[in-house]
């Protein structure tokens, strides 16, 4: 991407040359020529230069994610509509800060999500400035832990533009996923606190190691895989074997059990919680043939890595065919920090593909790898530096089009943020000011429990709701009358609703309220949304009955109870 006309640079400790060069006519054969040298100054720009302390790439990062998380909310409200259903999932548990919540995950996002609504209030705003804090700790981590490990500054910034090259941390995590953004910022944060350890070795530094490890595993569980194919890589790397081997890691292991001690503690009190999406591995038993079932484990295993990083490959494959010729020789790839990234990166997929095989999974999902596979743009910059002149060139290939792809990915984010998404984020679209309204013309409301989290965006209309899907623990406990059940499109509810109800000693009324709920950019006649109010079982009955009929299942009852003074009522009897 160098022209051949003689460079120019504008201030290059602290200015960006498209801002403070000066404008000179150029006669059209030159212009040509002119905007190519802009745009080299630019990608040096990125690639070396600081603006202050702080490294341009850094800063420009930064700016990036500020700027996405000011604009999305503004089409939020512009538009009147909710959130996705990951980000309303975390709208229902904002209001308590707890050891663990519900859905099978750990409670690290759900920790930093009510920190920041304590500051900002409950609002589209606080979900999105959890979602790019995270996202810009984990890039500028990242950068940081490169430089750390004694990579060039070129490395350093072709490594975090890098990571705008794979779709799951570039794309899908600024509008779909939470836990797993969390995931990565805290995998970045470790392997930083695992390069200032090995490089200063104070007690301090080891006490940093077991905290962000220790934050990691509260992040998501599987950042565990990446902890250890870090630690073992560690093992087998001469120059940092001394540091895991010293006395001081103790206070590692001590920092994080420490941190984690809350949550495991919850966690075995509440093993359905943690166990509630097991199934979604899809561990199959032997009897359905061992060979077959390894077989479509170890292809799910092809699959998600090749979708996690085929883009980042292909973008690397470009930069080669770009300069057109290969370089004919290149130094050692035998550094200690080499051989970290790339054992690490080798054992980490080893890791799982061990794991897939032992539990016979025949479900892969690609965020599932993020804790090992995010490690790819790191190696592949670091194989760059190997390469010279040549590898430098790549390098800033890699930086210009990470931001071609930031600047066309944007409008995608925006209409995500309207749209919603398919299947359960469609909810997004909906008008819940509007929605609750209608809700609260009916008779009062304290609780709405969901069929699903998508009932979270109620908490955008009132703030003080109580707010249940059937994952949340101890859902007997947190219901507060008067309390309705609410869920979509079909005209019964979902019979596991019923029996949860049961449990928590509630049963519906007979009557069954509709609301239709006006979705933007969608369907001119609205969603169908049905709900039941729920009334507190007769205690004195269901204890009788227990009694005489121990193996029986107590009935809902079908009786109407009491008027529902809705414009869309219609009776209908609840199946038990």
């Amino acid at each position: 991407m160098r022209s051949n006309a003689t460079r120019f640079r504008a201030n290059p400790a602290t200015d960006c040359p498209l801002l403070h060069s000066r404008v000179t006519p150029f006669p059209p054969a030159q212009t040509g020529d002119h905007i190519l040298q802009k745009v080299e100054e630019l990608i040096d720009w990125l690639a070396d230069d600081k603006v202050g302390r702080l490294y341009a790439a850094v800063l420009v990062v930064a700016l990036y994610f500020a700027f996405q998380t000011a604009t999305l909310p503004l089409l939020g409200l512009w538009a009147g509509n909710g959130v996705n259903i990951d980000d309303a999932e975390q709208l229902i548990y904002l209001p308590h800060l707890a050891a663990g919540y519900g859905g099978s995950q750990p409670p690290l996002y759900n920790w930093i999500a009510w920190t920041i609504s304590q500051g900002f209030g409950t609002s589209i705003v606080s979900l999105k400035l959890v979602r790019y804090v995270l996202l810009f700790v984990g890039f500028a981590a990242t950068h940081a832990a490169m430089r750390k490990l004694g990579y060039k500054q070129v490395t350093a910034a072709a490594a975090m533009f890098g990571l705008m090259t794979v779709p799951l941390l570039f794309w899908e995590a600024q509008h779909s996923l939470t836990h797993s953004v969390a995931a990565f910022a805290f995998c970045a944060v470790t392997l930083l606190a695992f390069a200032n350890l090995v490089q200063v070795r104070t007690p301090l530094a080891y006490a940093g190691f077991g905290l962000a490890a220790a934050l990691a595993t509260l992040a998501k569980f599987n950042d565990v895989l990446m902890l250890g194919a870090l630690l073992s890589a560690a093992m087998t790397v001469r120059a940092y074997r001394p540091a895991l081997v010293s006395p001081w890691i103790l206070l590692s292991m001590a920092v994080f059990v420490l941190v984690l001690t809350p949550t495991t503690v919850w966690s075995y009190y509440h093993s359905d919680a943690i166990f509630a999406r097991i199934s979604k591995f899809g561990i199959a038993d032997d009897d359905d043939g061992m060979i077959g079932v390894r077989g479509e484990g170890l292809f799910k295993i092809i699959y998600a890595t090749a979708s996690f990083s085929m883009v980042t490959l292909v973008v690397y494959v470009l930069g080669f065919v770009w300069k057109r010729s290969f370089p004919r020789g290149q130094d050692a790839f035998d550094a200690p920090r080499d051989k970290l990234l790339e054992r690490a990166l080798l054992i980490g997929l080893l890791a799982v593909l061990l794991l897939v095989v032992a539990s016979g999974s025949t479900s892969l999902r690609n965020r599932w790898l993020l804790p090992v596979l995010f490690l790819l743009p790191l190696y592949l910059a670091a194989r760059m530096e190997r390469l010279g002149e040549f590898g430098r060139e790549v390098q800033r290939f890699v930086i210009a089009l990470a931001v071609v792809i930031a600047l066309l990915v944007t409008p995608f984010t925006w209409y995500a943020q309207l749209m919603g998404g398919e299947g359960k984020s469609r909810t997004a679209r909906l008008d819940f000011q509007e929605l609750y309204h209608d809700l609260r013309a009916t008779g009062p409301v304290r609780t709405i429990l969901g069929s699903s989290s998508w009932v979270g965006n109620f908490r955008l209309a009132e703030s003080d709701l109580v707010l249940l899907n059937p994952e949340v623990p101890e859902l007997k406990d947190l219901l507060q009358d008067p309390a309705v059940l609410m869920w979509l499109d079909e005209d019964q509810p979902d019979p596991a609703l019923i029996e949860i109800l049961r449990r928590a000693d509630y049963e519906l009324s007979s009557q069954t309220g509709t609301l239709i709920g006006k979705e933007q950019f969608g369907s001119a006649s609205g969603r169908r949304i049905y709900f039941a109010r729920l009334h507190k079982r007769p205690r004195l009955n269901a204890v009788r009955d227990c009694r005489l009929y121990p193996s029986a299942r107590p009935q809902v009852s079908t009786r109407a109870g009491g008027s529902m003074p809705s414009a869309h009522r219609r009776a209908s009897a609840l199946p038990s």
